[in-house]
């Protein structure tokens, strides 16, 4: 049998699903983690959570419906919003935590220009103007 799986990088947890190639859904699982956020306006993740969960939901979820790799016929990613982890040559990340879409702080990075991950919202005249 070959089947998907689907994977969401959400906000506060990672969601994987498997699919049958006709769409019949297999099996799902997910894995939770915590959002940090301080009175400053930080509103950021753990990436290696983040790596933890995925890698919990993806073996839960293989796991679950009995199956092996040899009738994965393919994986799909979809992730939370406009976010951004930065990784190095070492394939660790770069950014202590990345910034989500509804941190409320700018940044300013090392060209001088002011950074607000929330650049897509409608608040945006107000936090970057």
């Amino acid at each position: 049998m070959q089947y998907i799986i689907g994977i969401d990088i959400g906000t506060t947890n990672t969601k994987a699903v498997a699919f049958t190639t006709d769409g019949k859904v297999l099996g799902s699982a997910g894995a939770s983690y915590p959002v940090f956020t301080d009175a400053g306006g930080r509103h950021e993740l753990d990436p290696d959570q983040l790596l933890d969960a995925v890698v919990s939901a993806l073996g839960d979820v293989r796991r679950g419906i009995g199956a092996g790799e040899e009738g994965l016929a393919g994986i799909s990613f979809s992730c939370a919003f406009h976010s951004l982890i930065v990784i190095g040559e070492e394939g660790r990340p770069l950014t202590h935590r990345p910034m989500l879409y509804g941190a409320a702080r700018q940044v300013t990075g090392s060209t001088g220009i002011r950074v607000c991950p929330s650049m897509l919202c409608p608040r945006c005249a107000n936090c970057c103007g």
